[in-house]
């Protein structure tokens, strides 16, 4: 089990959760009030598979998941985004485009990227994918490698992931264009409205208002992708923001450990034929 959440951390703040590991990433810039902060909390049974990597933004927090744990090819590099809004003092645009650099160069690098939180983005239902036709093809001359590499959409269609996805909410703002140049520059694809509950529906995520917390992923991280559900949370534990659930598939070695340890210690009984009647007495 992993969680990602907003804090108000600093770097004197110590958070203990039994059973989990905390990880923290505070806000590198100092105000009088302590906000914006990430933190990622991993059960210690996994714990030795994640380790975070370092981050230049402060609106990011990466974390890199070991291939043993996801059984893939290559390691998964999660990502914890918090982007404050426009209009907040603690919005820069340095550090924007400090994350605009750190997310292309990690989609650059790795194959499995899945970037999840608060982007205050609202997108509605634009497209968030360039998908090539024939013609432009042609014109340039790309062979199917070229192709492959900027045209992701087969992947998802392959895996009955649908290319339109689906918002309740039909806003958009300009952190929202923001984030679809964002995705179609580094073919990460949104997940809100195409897997899991959420299919075909895309559910508000603040407030019952709109939709601003996401979850982005490259195309091959579908595969991967068991579960997504936007989750309501009391009023008592959140400031109006939903829970993003997800889950991927993986293969947890503790488990195994754990089972074959009480396979060995379990027991096996002898039968007697002596005992038969005992037996038949006590049925």
């Amino acid at each position: 089990m992993i969680c990602f959440v907003e804090t108000k951390l600093d770097d004197t703040d110590i958070v203990s959760l039994p059973g989990f590991q905390c990880l923290s990433q505070p806000r590198k810039q100092h105000y009088l009030r302590k906000s914006g902060g990430i933190a990622f909390f991993v059960k210690e049974g996994i714990s030795e598979y994640c380790k975070q990597k370092e981050s230049v933004s402060d609106y990011i927090m990466w974390i890199c998941v070991d291939k043993k744990l996801t059984q893939t090819d290559e390691n998964l590099v999660l990502g914890i985004i918090y982007v404050p809004p426009s209009q907040s003092r603690f919005f820069n645009d340095d550090e924007l485009l400090n994350l605009e650099n750190e997310i292309s160069s990690v989609c650059r690098s790795n194959k499995y990227v899945i970037i999840t939180g608060d982007i205050n983005a609202r997108t509605a239902k634009l497209s968030d994918y360039v998908k090539l036709d024939d013609f432009f093809s042609n014109m340039f001359n790309f062979d199917n490698d070229t192709v492959s590499l900027l045209d992701k959409t087969e992947v998802l269609e392959s895996q009955r992931i649908p290319l339109r996805r689906n918002s309740k909410d039909a806003k958009t703002n300009n952190a929202g264009y923001w984030l679809i140049d964002l995705c179609k520059f580094n073919n990460l694809f949104i997940v809100n409205g195409r897997v899991g509950e959420d299919k075909a529906i895309g559910e508000k995520t603040f407030r019952d208002k709109s939709v601003i917390d996401y979850t982005l992923c490259t195309a091959d991280c579908f595969s991967m992708l068991k579960q997504f559900e936007v989750v309501e949370v009391d009023p008592i534990f959140s400031d109006g923001h939903s829970l993003l659930k997800w889950s991927l598939l993986a293969d947890i070695p503790l488990a195994q450990t754990v089972g074959r340890s009480l396979n060995n210690t379990h027991s096996h009984l002898k039968w007697s034929d002596n005992a038969n009647e005992d037996f038949m007495n006590n049925i």
